[in-house]
């Protein structure tokens, strides 16, 4: 609320000045601004009445131009926004309905009830004060009592609102927000019989009324009384049969007690309601109950008979990408963007398609496009979070989703994300302080108590972890829980209670690879391999179309030596599902380099790159290509490019700094030695890492230091290369007899390699 928000609120309104320029002299003549301005502004409330936002969004604009010193015309304009869900526009019309004439209470109070609302404790409490200050000016508004007990609900100062809400009631006792907050909080303290005296005095003040009847339906509902809600809502219906909360809360209990029949009438009924916002349920309906190919056709005839609804739009596209059909989306997008290049809601959903179909730097575009016109766009920086996410670039990832949390707190997804990358960097403290600071209103959502329990597993504290799995489970049985509850019967050794939930998770999602993967694990530890390919067999071949259970499979088979299988079911992954294409051919190339098919593996690779240069694993692995194929240079140059956009990537830095530190060039050691230092600083225990140095060690002489990296990335790596560079480092220290048992030990594993014979003449020669 600070003044870079108002001096944007400013540049708004002149923005506003020149488009309605032509709108307010085509507005007629005849009659002086302020007769003009009265007419624009019964016609704004008449289209109103009718749920008709659009127009009535334009003819209190006229009002707004025509009557510069009347705060009005913008507040009612700001209540077009909040109807249509844009809070931030409606946030810019109050500000500037304020700056025009600070004693309209109206807008005052509107402002203060958004504030009331917010995350931050400090803003609530401005909104307290704001109430206390339009209450002091207007002891008779009801509508400042109730703000000011709002403002006390959200900072926890229960008794103080009860006082207020009572009061006002005394007062206003036809003041049905007064009744619902209190009888919000009666039900918070348990107290239900209070909650519904409450509310049915309402009904009673109002006999003529829908909505408190819809209150006490409602509050029926969370209590479990259906029936009694049901017949509320008949009654509401009675009064006023196009009631739309009504008819909504009749077709949830419908749905809810298996009149299926009956709740599609009902939601047909409310799609045909004049109010834009049901215009959709009835597809969504549609959809939801297995009958995709109609509910596409009733919304692709919505979005004809309706092209500026961008909500029918949006819930088109996502019909289309839920049955895979990319292509279809995209068209719908890309014509809209035609028609309006600044259509910011349509850039955002196309660029999560090109996410989806790894068209990675089309996303990238797209969305650096909404931030030209949107840089305050916590949605934008969230999904431009996802695209570094696909191209591997962590500390780009990272600081996209600070950025979206800087401007959104409750943007959940982003906060979501944020804590997995911590915990998978090893910070599970940080990942909890930061899920800890979530707003009040998301602080027993399913997603946040899944996210704790994540980072209390990532400490190791199980008993923390079990608590959150259990409060997670009483309230909702959700599949992340039950999985969470698996692992911790896996830790504690009840191996059959822990496969039991794994699949009952996998009942209802079997393509959930995570926990598939889980499942064949346990399999694994008792060296039961055929079993756990066995199960990835079963799912692959159930569900053929499923890309990622057909790379599962071709991953399970490559990782038992099933090169042949392999290949097949990652074909059968690209095939099946676009999304699976990338990360297949990834797959493929790994296996073409282990097979020596270098240029198949480089063609794969070039071309991912040609469609997504920024996918940084490719790049990686396209260096490891060029240095089995005896191109360093070209090696070098694919690494050096990784850190330009990953400074901390580890294989980028490990693989770099052990191709300077072959030649022994002092030059290059020098600058080979920084990279795997900075390497093991990401990475203190990889005995690939601990390797690097020591060779880099070896190369510069220092034979001492070497052997404290050499020694324990041979005992834990126990690959060929670490021995034969530990044989060699043991030779130059003196210790002939640990460096022939060394060498020995590497010869076994493998003979053929550059090193066996470098470490033969290295040996021979003294």
């Amino acid at each position: 609320m600070g003044p870079s928000r108002t001096s944007r609120v400013v540049r708004v309104f002149q923005a506003w000045t020149l488009c309605l320029a032509l709108i307010v002299l085509a507005a007629g003549c005849g009659r002086t601004p302020q007769e003009k301005a009265a007419r624009a502004m019964q016609r704004g409330k008449e289209a109103m009445d009718k749920r008709d936002y659009a127009r009535a969004a334009i003819q209190f604009k006229i009002a707004a131009q025509l009557s510069p010193k009347e705060a009005e015309p913008l507040y009612q304009l700001a209540l077009v926004y909040l109807q249509i869900g844009d809070v931030p526009t409606a946030v810019e019309a109050l500000l500037k309905a304020g700056q025009v004439d600070p004693k309209h209470t109206a807008s005052q109070l509107k402002l203060t009830q958004l504030m009331a609302l917010n995350d931050d404790p400090a803003v609530v409490r401005e909104a307290e004060q704001r109430a206390r200050a339009v209450l002091a000016a207007s002891q008779e508004n009801a509508d400042a009592i109730a703000t000011l007990a709002l403002a006390e609900i959200r900072l926890g100062e229960t008794e103080s609102a009860e006082e207020h809400l009572k009061a006002a009631l005394a007062r206003f006792p036809q003041d049905l927000k007064s009744s619902l907050m209190l009888a919000d909080l009666k039900m918070a303290s348990k107290d239900l019989p209070a909650a519904e005296n409450i509310l049915k005095e309402a009904v009673a003040q109002k006999p003529n009324s829908p909505d408190p009847l819809v209150a006490l339906a409602r509050f029926y509902m969370l209590t479990g009384r259906f029936a009694d809600a049901e017949n509320q809502i008949t009654h509401a219906l009675k009064l006023d049969p196009k009631n739309g909360p009504a008819l909504e809360d009749l077709a949830a209990i419908q749905v809810r007690q298996g009149r299926t029949d009956q709740a599609e009438k009902t939601f047909k009924v409310l799609s045909e309601l004049t109010d834009e916002r049901y215009r959709t349920v009835h597809a969504v309906y549609l959809f939801q109950n297995g009958r995709q190919n109609e509910a596409i056709s009733e919304l692709v005839k919505l979005s004809k008979a309706h092209p500026a609804d961008r909500k029918v739009r949006t819930e088109l596209v996502a019909a289309y990408l839920s049955e895979k059909r990319n292509a279809e989306a995209e068209q719908v997008l890309t014509a809209a963007l035609k028609k309006n290049p600044k259509d910011t809601d349509a850039l955002l959903q196309r660029s999560q398609i090109y996410v989806l179909s790894s068209k990675l730097q089309q996303a990238q575009n797209d969305l650096n496009q909404v931030l030209g016109y949107r840089p305050d766009s916590a949605t934008a920086h969230y999904l431009l979070a996802r695209v570094y996410l696909a191209q591997g670039g962590e500390l780009n990832r990272r600081h996209e989703l600070v950025k979206a949390l800087d401007l959104d707190p409750g943007l959940l997804g982003a906060r979501l994300d944020l804590a997995q990358s911590l915990i998978s960097d090893r910070d599970p403290r940080a990942a909890l302080e930061l899920m800890r600071s979530v707003p009040a209103s998301q602080v027993n959502s399913i997603p946040v108590v899944v996210q704790m329990n994540w980072a209390f597993y990532a400490q190791g504290n199980l008993a923390e972890m079990r608590k959150g799995v259990n409060r997670g489970l009483a309230l909702n049985r959700a599949p992340d829980l039950v999985f969470q509850d698996a692992l911790l019967k896996l830790r504690s050794g009840d191996l059959a209670a822990g496969r039991a939930a794994l699949q009952e998770v996998l009942k209802d999602h079997p393509d959930n690879v995570s926990v598939l993967d889980v499942l064949t694990q346990t399999y694994l530890s008792e060296n039961k391999r055929p079993e756990a390919l066995n199960i990835a067999r079963k799912y692959a071949t159930d569900h053929p179309k499923s890309g990622p259970l057909q790379e599962f499979l071709g991953m399970a088979l490559m990782n038992s030596g099933d090169l042949v299988g392999a290949r097949v079911a990652l074909e059968a992954a690209k095939a099946a599902d676009t999304g699976s294409s990338a990360s297949a051919d990834f797959a493929l190339a790994r296996i073409d380099l282990s097979e020596g098919k270098l240029d198949t593996a480089y063609q794969r690779l070039s071309g991912t790159l040609v469609s997504n240069p920024n996918d940084l694993n490719a790049r990686i692995l396209l260096g490891m290509v060029d240095e089995v194929g005896g191109q360093p240079l070209a090696a070098t140059e694919q690494y050096r490019k990784v850190l330009e956009s990953e400074p901390e990537d580890v294989y980028a830095l490990n693989n770099l700094a052990y191709l300077l530190g072959a030649d022994g060039k002092p030059g290059q050691l020098d600058e080979a030695l920084k990279l795997a230092q900075k390497a093991a600083e990401v990475n203190s225990s990889s005995p690939e890492i601990q390797d690097t140095l020591g060779w880099i060690y070896f190369q510069k002489g220092l034979y001492k230091n070497a052997l404290q990296y050499l020694v324990p990335a041979a005992k834990k790596g126990r690959a060929p290369v670490q021995l034969y560079h530990l044989a060699m480092t043991y030779y130059k220290s003196g210790d002939k007899k640990q460096a022939q048992e060394a060498f020995e030990a590497a010869l076994r594993l493998n003979p053929n390699l550059h090193e066996a014979e470098l470490a033969r003449q290295l040996m021979a020669a003294r």
